[in-house]
């Protein structure tokens, strides 16, 4: 059935009403009720390549008091219709740049003594559709070590340290904190191999990778003595391409303390984003 719009009785307007809501409410945001330093906003849809991708109440976290005013922006995730919040700077008035691959929900105006969040600190800015089409955020990366990396002692997963990324488009990997963390978000496809140089036999190896500090992904292999030997793990994971990590983790179960080879051919992984 199609609902047209009329003024002629009430049920007729309750049921313009309802038509109405499905356009207008979706990712209304308003002060939590009692209100705190949170933001609630309301259900929401978002069409993503054809698929009708609904989302229900969701709250931000808790958001902290500046020293003396900030702007902080609610954002809207393309994909999953998830919300997250992008800090502003402390004692500016203007708002964060919003994220690739977001929409725009609300701006929150915040002092250093407000008790809690209210309406008239929320400014709404739902923006759910862009003029522009959407560029596709090309990522892709190898990050290897230049040196062998010591000490990877037994019975214990230990980080992998790649200390050197040849290939980083997107400027997914920092090289600074071992991990991977691309800003757009998508599927990717990712490979980790370590490397050893094994002197006893019966030795277990391990490959892991980790999101958010929980391990995803791993593989364990049991190789001979007195060669090089490597174990490797791939999988397809979903990054939000704000928050979310990966890093890379390796152990071995020798008896003694072994070193993970370094060399671009030995030890490094790799990610590519797919969709």
């Amino acid at each position: 059935m199609t609902q047209t719009f009329t003024l002629a009785g009430d049920a007729w307007q309750s049921a313009n009403w309802q038509v109405a809501q499905r356009m207008a409410a979706p990712f209304a945001p308003h002060p939590q009720n009692p209100a705190t330093m949170a933001v609630t906003v309301d259900p929401g849809a978002l069409l993503k390549s054809g698929v009708l991708v609904e989302t229900g109440t969701q709250s931000t976290p808790t958001l902290v008091r500046p020293a003396s005013v900030r702007v902080d922006r609610i954002v809207i995730d393309r994909g999953t219709g998830l919300i997250s919040v992008v800090s502003g700077t402390d004692g500016s008035m203007a708002p964060p740049a919003i994220p690739t691959n977001s929409f725009p929900c609300a701006r929150v105006f915040l002092t250093s003594t407000m008790p809690a969040i209210t309406a008239d600190a929320i400014f709404d800015e739902r923006v759910l559709a862009d003029a522009a089409a959407t560029a596709a955020t090309p990522v892709a990366c190898r990050a290897g070590r230049t040196t062998d990396q010591t000490g990877i002692v037994n019975g214990s997963l230990q980080k992998v340290l790649f200390n050197d990324a040849p290939i980083n488009v997107g400027g997914g990997f920092d090289t600074t904190n071992s991990w991977f963390k691309p800003t757009a978000a998508g599927y990717y496809n990712l490979f980790l191999q370590c490397a050893f140089t094994l002197s006893a036999g019966n030795v277990q190896l391990n490959a892991a990778i980790y999101k958010n500090g929980a391990v995803v992904s791993r593989a364990e292999y049991g190789p001979g003595a007195n060669s090089m030997q490597a174990v490797a793990v791939s999988d397809l994971i979903y990054l939000n391409g704000t928050s979310d990590y990966l890093e890379f983790y390796t152990a071995q179960a020798s008896g003694g303390t072994l070193s993970l080879m370094g060399g671009s051919t030995y030890t490094y992984m790799t990610a590519a984003k797919v969709a």
